[in-house]
């Protein structure tokens, strides 16, 4: 079974930037959950057949070869089909990619709702075999880099949806920059080795902390500001 993903950029102007860049959690977790459901129903024995992620000036588009499995209606409604591709629907959820079954569209829908932002488009086109995923994200004009352009309420909401494994790791590499992983788990409570494993790798995703240095001689760095009762 070949696996064939093609990501494409059709971006106009390079001096306009998501918004995206700004969203919280919610917004970065649903799009990772659109990524994750393309892959799990993709029909990768269609002629022809390519997973394709198009992104625009205004929109991610994702498009996954094979067409639904279940009437709209029931996809809007939370109803769940199996995955064309169990094995690797169960390779992802053990990773943290996934969320269970009858879940994910709504999560989604639920997501860019709390954003105010125009609501996702799902099509089922049966004329080209493919089911189509848009979700509209707005674009703002920018002379910065967009990655830099975080404000501080978005920070501050983004922590405090952080969980509280992950806020305490945070809290602890603030006052230890030299903290190790052996050191995170014996000192907060309750903490495994591949809990602190997960919630390291999540909190350098969210663009909170970073590694400077080897594993042995490097040190944590806290890349926002944070204000006190931040966590």
């Amino acid at each position: 079974m070949a696996w064939t993903i093609l990501t494409r950029i059709h971006c106009a102007n390079t001096a306009q930037s998501f918004v995206f860049s700004t969203a919280g959690i919610l917004q970065h977790e649903a799009v990772r959950e659109a990524f994750t459901n393309s892959i799990i129903h993709s029909d990768v024995f269609l002629s022809g057949g390519v997973l394709r992620i198009d992104k625009y000036d205004d929109r991610l588009c994702f498009r996954n070869p094979g067409i639904l499995k279940l009437p709209m209606e029931q996809v809007y409604a939370g109803g769940s089909s199996k995955a064309r591709n169990p094995k690797m629907q169960n390779m992802l959820r053990m990773i943290g990619y996934g969320e269970n079954l009858g879940s994910g569209f709504p999560k989604i829908l639920a997501a860019w709702k709390e954003a105010g932002w125009q609501e996702p488009l799902l099509e089922n086109c049966l004329e080209l075999d493919e089911v189509r995923l848009t979700l509209f994200i707005p674009f703002v004009e920018t002379i910065q880099d967009p990655i830099q352009e975080t404000t501080q309420e978005t920070i501050q909401k983004t922590i405090q949806n952080l969980t509280e494994q992950q806020q305490s790791i945070l809290l602890y590499v603030k006052n230890n920059p030299n903290a190790t992983r052996k050191g995170l788990c014996e000192n907060i409570p309750g903490v495994t080795m591949g809990g602190v494993i997960y919630n390291l790798s999540r909190l350098q995703e969210l663009g909170i902390i970073k590694r400077e240095g080897g594993r042995k001689l490097g040190y944590w760095k806290i890349l926002v500001d944070l204000k006190n009762g931040d966590v």
